[in-house]
């Protein structure tokens, strides 16, 4: 559990890559519609986390998947250049969600010597 805590991109990014794969294939349209939901709300966290932890090149990359996929003010493209979007985005939330780690979880190994 305390991994999940050092890694506060996991459970968003998970659940965001799972969507967006999903979506490559032809899903019906309230699909797409909470799909852009819960993309963006996890881009706006995982953006605000960053910033705390003052990781400025991943607070940007995920302000701008937020706005890619915000549903209030939608871009429409086909689905030919959603395909695409999508698949990137996903490896984007995964690689993030593995690679980064919160700043208290390397102090606290920086602080043992390990």
């Amino acid at each position: 559990m305390k991994h999940i805590f050092s890694r506060p991109y996991i459970i968003p990014g998970i659940l965001s890559t799972v969507l967006l794969l999903v979506a490559v294939q032809h899903q019906p349209y309230t699909f797409y519609t909470n799909m852009r939901w819960i993309v963006c709300l996890s881009g706006i966290y995982i953006a605000i986390t960053a910033l705390q932890r003052s990781i400025i090149w991943v607070a940007g990359v995920f302000c701008i998947i937020a706005v890619l996929f915000n549903p209030i003010v939608p871009i429409h493209l086909s689905r030919s250049n959603w395909q695409p979007i999508d698949i990137i985005v996903a490896v984007v939330f995964i690689l993030v969600a593995t690679i980064i780690k919160s700043k208290s979880h390397n102090d606290i190994i920086a602080s043992t010597g390990k």
